[in-house]
């Protein structure tokens, strides 16, 4: 039978939203999203603008390369680690542990895949050169671990972490757009450098903030 001070802990885990109502978590993601829209849409209206036809063609190949490996990689994993974390929360740190091996394993993977591919058929990725598609491809598996983390952190009701991650990549590839190109007046490389960059280091932040949520779990459970 449990004591009062377990079933408290266990509200706390399982019920308490983490942030505000129903009502207040919509209007924060929509907010997000309009954010990213406009990190996305700036970001592009600069590169356009600095770099022409070829070179805003170029980075867009180089960013759907990315989000199709990304989408095809991950292989519902995403969704399904949230239903099944979202049922059962004790079940956090297995699943956030076998999504890091699969989120690394994987995504590496999915980077030799596409230098591969670029070197067996270059003409499906156009006059791209093979090092920009490395430099870019090199961000693969961060931003896969990225995008099994979003999903654990809505699982786990952490709404406004959530939609600060997911609005912070396109911020920071708006900023880079303007550093980079504006200011430094540096070319496409050092573009795709700091935004590989960028998404390298997100993805590493959300895999310790995870796993600092994994321990305060694990911290509740006990006492």
């Amino acid at each position: 039978m449990s004591t009062p001070s377990e079933s408290a802990a266990t509200v706390s885990l399982d019920e308490a939203p983490v942030f505000g109502s129903f009502v207040s978590g919509v209007v924060l993601t929509f907010g997000t999203r309009l954010l990213m829209l406009a990190g996305v849409f700036g970001s592009g209206v600069i590169v356009a603008r600095w770099l022409g036809p070829e070179g805003f063609g170029t980075y867009v190949v180089l960013n759907v390369t990315v989000a199709l490996a990304l989408q095809i990689g991950s292989a519902g994993l995403p969704s399904a680690n949230t239903f099944f974390i979202a049922r059962d929360r004790t079940t956090l740190g297995p699943i956030w542990a076998n999504s890091i091996v699969f989120g690394l394993f994987l995504g590496s993977l999915l980077t030799v895949g596409v230098l591969a591919l670029d070197w067996l058929r270059p003409s499906l990725f156009g006059a791209v050169s093979p090092r920009l598609l490395a430099v870019a491809a090199g961000s693969i598996p961060f931003q896969l671990l990225f995008l099994l983390g979003l999903n654990v952190l809505l699982a786990t009701d952490r709404i406004r972490q959530l939609n600060l991650f997911d609005a912070l990549l396109p911020a920071w590839v708006l900023v880079n757009a303007v550093m980079v190109l504006i200011v430094l007046r540096e070319q496409l490389f050092a573009l795709v450098t700091f935004n590989t960059t960028a998404g390298i280091v997100l993805g590493l932040v959300v895999v310790l903030y995870i796993a600092r949520l994994v321990s305060k779990y694990k911290q509740s459970r006990k006492s």
